[in-house]
């Protein structure tokens, strides 16, 4: 919660709500810079691998746009045997499976770790809406937040947050 409030400080609305963090167990959020597709492969299934041994029961990928998270989706199922639902609006979330959707769609949501994914989208401190969607993605984890980002976006709110 507290690195999500640190992107409500990029806008210059103050009349953002910031969230009021309540006691839960969770490390810091993970940052895992990459280049390559098969470099976010790797690093998505060894997450879910590891929460899994953690007993992390809910897991999603939450990426900026519709379209990322499609992509995200067909780059996992080449990569992974993991089962995956690409939850779309008003449908039932299986419990059994990783859940892949974009940030507008996350709202209300929450799971137990969360997968925050950039690939060809970045968000941009100067725009309300990147910090908006950006704040809501990250507020859906309840115990485990890791961010998944081109290293190439240096200048984007996840590395300042950083």
């Amino acid at each position: 919660m507290e690195k999500a409030n640190q992107v409500i400080d990029f806008s210059g609305n103050k009349e953002l709500p910031k969230a009021k963090p309540v006691v839960r167990r969770g490390e810091e959020p993970l940052f895992h810079p990459y280049e390559s597709r098969n470099e976010l492969a790797d690093g998505i299934n060894q997450t879910i691998e590891a929460w899994k041994k953690d007993d992390v029961l809910s897991m999603a990928v939450i990426t900026k746009t519709a379209e990322e998270a499609k992509t995200v989706q067909k780059l996992l199922e080449k990569e992974t045997a993991i089962p995956l639902q690409m939850l779309k609006e008003d449908e039932a979330l299986d419990p059994e499976k990783v859940q892949i959707l974009p940030s507008y769609l996350s709202k209300g949501l929450e799971f137990d770790g969360v997968m925050l994914v950039t690939k060809d989208e970045r968000f941009d401190p100067a725009n309300e809406l990147d910090i908006k969607l950006l704040y809501v993605a990250m507020t859906r984890a309840l115990h485990h937040l890791d961010i998944f980002t081109r290293s190439r976006y240096n200048e984007d709110i996840l590395e300042r947050i950083r």
